[in-house]
């Protein structure tokens, strides 16, 4: 990433991350990511999933909308975001966020 995008595109701040304690196998399941942009002039882009034996990473991102002056406050979200079907096992769902923000929980799937 260049250091003029790293500017304009980046990871949200990741507050928490919440998921069902178990699922069923083969059926949908879906996490709630909470956050927030780092001011109104930003807007949710895009979100990645990486998996990996068990293990799911989670990397939602923010684009600056519109450059200008804008009162300096974090915007809040929340983001079901779906990420099975699953197979059996622990299952460990991680999302890294801007800085040193950073969500972890886990799912057991039977």
């Amino acid at each position: 990433m260049h250091a003029a995008q790293a500017d304009t595109h980046r990871l949200v701040y990741v507050e928490s991350l919440t998921a069902p304690q178990t699922a069923i196998a083969g059926q949908p399941v879906s996490v709630i990511l909470s956050g927030a942009l780092p001011n109104p002039n930003w807007q949710l882009s895009t979100c990645n999933l990486a998996r990996s034996d068990h293990h799911i990473t989670i990397s939602v991102w923010t684009d600056l909308a519109k450059h200008g002056m804008v009162v300096q406050m974090l915007v809040p979200f929340k983001r079901s975001i779906p990420i099975g079907p699953l197979t059996p096992g622990t299952w460990t769902i991680e999302a890294p966020g801007y800085g040193k923000s950073h969500a972890e929980t886990q799912i057991e799937v039977q």
